[in-house]
């Protein structure tokens, strides 16, 4: 009966961290639209990275894959951005950049920097840490375009 009782109150005891691991899904919103990515958003070291293409492309950006130097390149008009895998450098138009945290492949998917990315292309990034939400506004739409009904609470 002890034991059956201990078990009861340690079910209970998890039962919060449960619901905090499951409400810690991040949200990426472009110019107030949310990003949808076949991978979720990660927290990796304290920073947010993101599957690749879904990030390049919604910021308007062609993508390449160099498998052999394992190096993803995008190109938006007349910049060109380079990100290699594990590196802590990025190069947008052969100037370096360096990174917090390099791009990885989790689960089978390239996750870059959302932030450092969406930088190299002139994007304001902040982030919210109540919804747990990025929010990029690009140079097409004013800078005070959010999430839906969200306010960003400060800057990563």
């Amino acid at each position: 009966m002890k034991k059956l009782i201990a078990l009861l109150i340690s079910g209970i005891i998890m039962l919060p961290c449960v619901n905090a691991f499951a409400n810690d899904v991040i949200e990426v919103y472009i110019d107030g639209e949310k990003l949808e990515c076949d991978v979720n958003p990660k927290n990796i070291d304290e920073r947010v990275l993101v599957p690749m293409r879904a990030i390049f492309e919604a910021l308007g950006a062609k993508v390449d894959w160099n498998g052999e130097t394992r190096t993803v390149t995008a190109t938006r008009g007349d910049d060109v951005m380079k990100i290699t895998i594990d590196s802590n450098e990025l190069f947008k138009n052969d100037e370096s950049i360096a990174l917090d945290v390099p791009a990885k492949i989790v689960d089978d998917s390239t996750l870059v920097p959302v932030r450092a990315v969406s930088e190299s292309f002139d994007a304001k990034v902040s982030w919210n840490g109540e919804t747990q939400s990025v929010i990029i506004v690009t140079d097409n739409q004013p800078t005070e375009t959010v999430a839906p009904s969200e306010e960003p609470k400060s800057t990563e």
